[in-house]
């Protein structure tokens, strides 16, 4: 378990040297602080995170509550970037409330999460009623900004109004390093107590009749007032302290944001014992049925007692299929797989939302039993392009434990040895994130892909051998910049070391991110040419000669976006005038050959521009004349 809430170089390469010295099966990182560390973390390792509270929102709220709003704002927008950029990264993020996992969802729809409720042992007070000392307990560290506020706020504009009434209210704060604000106002007001630190909180608060969490700031599941219930009192809070917990006044929390409100409730709980009383066991029931270890025990197993972490000793191969709109070509692939040597694999069908019946044609095939394999068939209700395709195979064959996972175009047809190829490769040498086929055009001995060359200033990829005649100059096995998601076979392990491929790309440039992705994370890519795929090349959009004007937009944007991504503003400058550089010279073609749809083709290039530069990303937009 990796732990520290700020940077430090010191702990920095105390974690590495243990990474050097010894071999972990997985990290977990305790807070969402401590993914800044990730960056260490070799490839092929599982990784946890425990996020107790959402970083971006904390530092929303404060903005909203302080004149250093600007400086606020700033830091709440580095969050979210940071949220985004490495939660998608780990295997598993754990929450301690669907709240949580909803909003870091919305930050990122990649990042893989898992709500684990914090669990309470009853705890069974033997102090009887007349043993109460104190009538309201706070809880909670005090040198905190959200605790303190919290407190000050109380003092200040609730307690007041209660003393009114009842004059031998009694107080008491429960937590270490208290300001001296805090300290004066307690010793000028002899009926707060302060304590400080103390070993063992739940004696206080079991002296205590009702829980007040006052809290105007923060984020996150609030373990004090779990910590109340648990102990048996009832708890007035405002809506950020009682936030993610879904307790109501009947199972003794008492939610109040507006002040005479929340003095009326305190009024009434500590004026009227056996009301308390009752309340509080209530409380104790809805922990012991709502926040018991046995409600995480599933969860628990699910996040580490898995194929993650016991060593794979299958070979199983899941082999992922996209189809959208192309029966005969899915078909023919399919049945390309009959003749594999290698008989350890499981068919996943995605279909990308077609609407020419050929999802329905192929599940029929297979129920009429003319493909010969296990296939399972998973229906997209939208087109989620080639990444989100993809994505939704990608993440139940992790889920079942697949050791290895092929993606294979649909308009492909595969050669008996194509795949035992990939995997003899890849199994021997667990470096090896990534391995991929030798392709060649459809019944031809002219190459498509040889392995990719990414040029790191403009952003353009090269396949390596394109349209070359295949006289042997590329049969050596050797490491590429990326793998063409034609076909790639990748380890389990890379998907928990990098997380699933980008979506927001939609068409194009999202397996080559990918592999940038998994070479940052010290991952070898291999070419393997023993292993042969013959393509049918861009039938989805149009065909080679005849590609769709969209599939510029692609190309610019994508192009621009992912250099930007991974390297640096120098790169992007370059990557800027590369991109103007091609549009001029496919303004040129336009003028110069015979193309259909030209308007049409120079609008979706200028558009490519204009998006790349805002970061506009998904899906193409609809040209209108």
């Amino acid at each position: 378990m990796a732990y520290n809430a700020r940077w430090s170089n010191q702990f920095r390469s105390r974690l590495i040297q243990l990474l050097e010295n010894n071999k972990f099966d997985f990290v977990h990182f305790e807070w969402e602080q401590m993914i800044q560390y990730l960056d260490e973390i070799p490839g092929g390792i599982y990784s946890t995170v425990t996020c107790h509270d959402v970083i971006s929102q904390m530092y929303e709220r404060i903005a909203n509550n302080s004149l250093l709003s600007s400086f606020y704002n700033f830091q709440k927008k580095r969050s979210e970037i940071i949220e985004y950029k490495y939660l998608e990264k780990i295997s598993m993020v754990i929450t301690l409330s669907q709240k949580d996992s909803r909003i870091l969802k919305k930050i990122n729809t990649n990042i893989s999460t898992q709500t684990l409720i914090p669990y309470f042992e009853k705890k069974n007070s033997k102090i009887s009623e007349c043993d109460k000392i104190y009538d309201l307990v706070f809880f909670g560290a005090m040198n905190r900004k959200e605790n303190y506020d919290g407190v000050i706020w109380f003092i200040k504009n609730i307690y007041p109004k209660i003393k009114e009434e009842i004059p031998n209210i009694s107080f008491v704060i429960v937590g270490n390093n208290p300001p001296k604000k805090l300290v004066k106002l307690s010793k000028w007001d002899k009926s707060i107590e302060l304590t400080g630190f103390v070993d063992d909180p739940y004696k206080i608060i079991n002296q205590s009749r009702v829980g007040i969490v006052p809290l105007k700031l923060g984020a996150g599941i609030k373990i004090k007032v779990l910590e109340f219930l648990s102990c048996g009192i009832p708890v007035v809070s405002t809506s950020i302290g009682a936030e993610g917990i879904d307790a109501i006044e009947e199972d003794g929390l008492f939610v109040e944001d507006i002040e005479q409100r929340f003095v009326d409730r305190l009024l009434e709980l500590c004026t009227n014992y056996e009301l308390a009383k009752n309340y509080g066991h209530r409380a104790r029931d809805y922990i012991c049925s709502n926040y018991a270890l046995e409600s995480n025990k599933y969860k628990i197993s699910q996040i580490y007692n898995n194929p993650f972490l016991k060593q794979i000793e299958s070979d199983n191969v899941a082999i992922v299929l996209l189809n959208w709109n192309n029966y005969s070509d899915s078909f023919e692939c399919i049945k390309s797989l009959e003749k594999l040597e290698y008989f350890n694999y499981h068919v996943f069908l995605v279909d990308n939302n077609s609407h020419d019946n050929s999802f329905e044609l192929l599940h029929k095939n297979y129920s009429d039993k003319l493909f010969k394999m296990e296939i399972t068939f998973i229906k997209s209700l939208v087109n989620l392009g080639f990444a989100g395709g993809n994505n939704l195979a990608l993440k139940k064959c992790f889920n079942e434990g697949y050791g290895y996972i092929w993606l294979l175009n649909n308009d492909t047809v595969v050669e008996s040895g194509t795949l035992c190829n990939l995997v003899n490769e890849i199994k021997y040498d667990h470096n090896i994130g990534i391995v991929g086929s030798k392709i060649y055009y459809y019944q031809t001995n002219k190459l498509w892909f040889a392995g990719g060359k990414v040029n790191s200033l403009t952003g353009g990829t090269k396949h390596i051998g394109l349209k070359e005649i295949d006289i042997g100059q590329y049969d050596e096995t050797r490491e590429v910049d990326y793998i063409s998601g034609c076909s790639l076979l990748l380890r389990r392990e890379l998907i928990a070391s990098i997380g699933y491929m980008s979506e927001d790309y939609f068409l194009y440039y999202e397996d080559t991110d990918w592999n940038l992705q998994a070479k940052k994370r010290g991952w070898k890519i291999k070419y393997v040419p023993r292993s042969v795929v013959y393509h049918k090349v861009s039938f989805s959009s149009g065909g080679e000669a005849n590609l769709a004007p969209y599939v510029d937009y692609y190309y610019i944007r994508n192009a621009y976006v992912m250099v930007r991504r991974y390297r640096s503003s120098i790169s992007g400058t370059f990557a800027a005038v590369a991109i103007l550089w091609k549009v001029i010279k496919k303004h040129i073609k336009l003028i110069v050959r015979k193309s259909d749809r030209k308007l049409e083709r120079s609008w979706y290039l200028f558009k490519g521009i204009n998006h790349a530069i805002r970061f506009k990303m998904g899906k193409h937009p609809v040209f209108k004349r």
